[in-house]
């Protein structure tokens, strides 16, 4: 048998299904918005298919950053106008994630909004972190 190492694509796991399209709403700071660019990339070489439009993604990514307050209200405003708005209309599988520093700093409050996930930081934000403060 012959094991390949690459991470199989959406499409060859689910061959007849339409592919999952994926929202991202990116706050904060510009290396915020180089790591929402790195995850959509991941996301599109998977198979999976990168939308504007919140509203019909099957997955939305919230990338949040709450270095100062200002930041951490405009994510946690974010978050829950994305999450409201996903409760009013949704559809069966769809998830709301919430990716950045918010994720990691208030991960217990996160868990309290049904149907949200709260990402995990990449090894190369948390070096990033260690000399930001973010």
């Amino acid at each position: 048998m012959n094991f390949s190492t690459r991470p199989l694509t959406a499409a060859e796991i689910l061959p007849d299904a339409p592919p999952v399209k994926v929202g991202m709403i990116s706050l904060g700071c510009a290396k915020n918005l180089v790591d929402a660019e790195i995850m959509l990339g991941d996301i599109a070489s998977h198979g999976m298919e990168v939308t504007r439009d919140a509203e019909s993604a099957d997955v939305l990514i919230v990338n949040t950053c709450a270095f100062i307050d200002s930041a951490k209200e405009e994510s946690i405003e974010a978050i829950l106008d994305a999450h409201e708005k996903r409760g009013l209309r949704r559809r069966s599988g769809q998830k709301l994630i919430v990716s950045g520093c918010m994720s990691q700093r208030f991960a217990t409050e996160l868990k309290c909004l049904s149907g949200c996930i709260h990402g995990s930081r990449s090894d190369r934000q948390r070096r990033r972190n260690r000399t930001t403060g973010c």
